[in-house]
């Protein structure tokens, strides 16, 4: 597989988000997406307009419904378990806010 930098060039959605900004630093989940869908065998349309589904194996299929099914429900249950881990308490929060209005006051 070849490796292209995020945003690249040579895809539409590439080209709108670099004439949107030029120095845009990409995404990694753009470029992480773009490596499994080349590891899943994805076929490029032969033309612009092509239907895009019809063509693709079954692999491609599923890496897209991991992608838009599977990939935020992990990422969700991920941010739940920092959230509930992060080291805060009523206490703690209290402390907090009396120590913003000791500096406000200041």
């Amino acid at each position: 597989a070849e490796v292209y930098a995020s945003p690249t060039d040579r895809t539409q959605y590439g080209r709108s988000v670099l004439a949107a900004d030029p120095n845009s630093p990409g995404s990694l989940g753009i470029a992480i997406s773009n490596l499994v869908l080349a590891y899943t065998g994805y076929v490029k349309p032969p033309y612009a307009g092509a239907p895009l589904l019809e063509n693709q194996p079954d692999a491609v299929l599923t890496a897209l419904r991991a992608f838009v099914g599977l990939a935020p429900v992990v990422i969700l249950l991920i941010s739940y378990i920092v959230v509930y881990r992060y080291p805060i308490t009523r206490q703690r929060h209290s402390e907090i806010l009396a120590e913003l209005a000791r500096r406000k006051a200041q």
